[in-house]
This record gives C-alpha cells, sequence and structure tokens, in this order.
C-alpha cells in the first residue's frame, strides 16, 4: 500500500494550494491512500471543493466534514470507516480534534487500518494555564488515536503531532514509516505478520512549512 501524508496548512491562496495539491497528487498517484491534514481549518481556499474536483474520478474521501480526511483510491476495497472525538476545542488555540480511520481490505484475513489526526500545537506565548489546557487536550488525542489503533491487529497512524521530543508509542512493536520532526506515520502488523518500508519520499511543499511524506507500506507474512 502506498501511503502519503501532507499538512497542506494555511496561509495561501488558492492558486498556491492547487499547485501544491496537483504536484501532491502527481508525485503519489492515483493508486496511493492520502492521509491530509489542516484542510479549511482557518484557510482562505475552500480546500475541500478543491480536494473533491481533484479526485472525483480517483478516490473515495473519508471524513470530508474534519480536518484530517483520507482519500482511498477506488482500486482499494474500503472495509469501513469511523470518527473518533479526539479532543475539545480551545477558543483562540484549537479547533475539535478528532482521528479518521479508514480500514482498508487487502486480502481475506487482512484489513490494515489507517488513521490520521492533528493535535493541538502548544504555543511558546502562552499563558501557564492556557498550556496545562492544551496538554491536557494533546494527551486526549494520543488516547484516543491509541484506542482506534488497539481496535486494529495491522495498520498505520500518521498524524501532526506539533512536538519533536517526547512522542510516546502508540502501538506495541510499530516501526517508523517516516519521522519528519511534528509530521510521524508508524505502522503494526499482527502476530505471524511483519512491516516494511520501502520507497520513502518527500516532497517539498510551499505550506506552512511543511512537506509532503511517503511510503510504499507491506504487511508480508513472517519468514
Amino acid at each position: 500500500m502506498r501511503v502519503v501524508q501532507a499538512n497542506l496548512g494555511r496561509g495561501v491562496e488558492v492558486p498556491e494550494f492547487l499547485r501544491n495539491l496537483d504536484a501532491l497528487l502527481e508525485r503519489g498517484g492515483r493508486r496511493a491512500v492520502y492521509a491530509l491534514q489542516e484542510i479549511d481549518e482557518a484557510d482562505a481556499p475552500e480546500e475541500m471543493d478543491l480536494i473533491r474536483q481533484r479526485v472525483r474520478m480517483t478516490h473515495h474521501i473519508i471524513g470530508d466534514h474534519t480536518a484530517v480526511p483520507i482519500l482511498v483510491p477506488f482500486h482499494l476495497r474500503l472495509f469501513s470507516a469511523h470518527f473518533e472525538p479526539a479532543c475539545k476545542g480551545l477558543a483562540k488555540f484549537t479547533p475539535n480534534r478528532v482521528v479518521t480511520e479508514a480500514v482498508i481490505q487487502l486480502g481475506r484475513n487482512h484489513a490494515p487500518a489507517i488513521l490520521n489526526t492533528h493535535l493541538p500545537r502548544l504555543p511558546d506565548d502562552a499563558s501557564d494555564d492556557v498550556r496545562e489546557q492544551l496538554q491536557d487536550r494533546r494527551a486526549d488525542c494520543r488516547q484516543a488515536l491509541r484506542a482506534r489503533a488497539q481496535e486494529h491487529e495491522a495498520g498505520a497512524w500518521l498524524a501532526d503531532t506539533n512536538t519533536r521530543h517526547g512522542w510516546p508509542t502508540i502501538v506495541p512493536g510499530e516501526k517508523t514509516v517516516t519521522d519528519a520532526g511534528i509530521d510521524k506515520a508508524k505502522a503494526w502488523a499482527p502476530q505471524g505478520r511483519r512491516v516494511v518500508v520501502t520507497e520513502r519520499w518527500t516532497l517539498n511543499l510551499t505550506i506552512d512549512g511543511h512537506n509532503a511524506h511517503g511510503a510504499r507500506v507491506v504487511w508480508p507474512k513472517a519468514a
């Protein structure tokens, strides 16, 4: 499975957003699963509408009402979808957060879950009280991600963690897919299988300091 993570950020107008989106879809290809973050979050462009226009012939959109949708290509069977509240918003600092989940059937007994989320940021200039509230919300988000991941024997989680240090294990035995500072992705496998990651790549985006990251993840039977 080709998996791509892209935080499309904020602060640009429609032409620049489309240039980034088109470059992302061209690099990842029509057969990739995309975990997008920060969609329609304090932005001028109607980002979800633009995404719908671009992928209407190639992908299902899971979570088009969220800021963290997952795009599942038509050639893969979508087994189920789920949306888990992750944390409550805090005025002027973070909206409500959610974990978007798509379970994709890759074989009779193999259906990995793809989880996508975005944690609140801790501003350097926030008061101690605000930082404490945001820390609590971050903990809630991590717990929501962990709870959903542990519902599945295999899968991959992708997140803008908004931290470079001290990120905890979500699933025992998880393996790094990509780790680009605050943007992280990891995968796990059930007993009798393993995680193999190949073809890692990065695409330079011009939005909000984030690049896109892609990889091919395989869950072969253990030797």
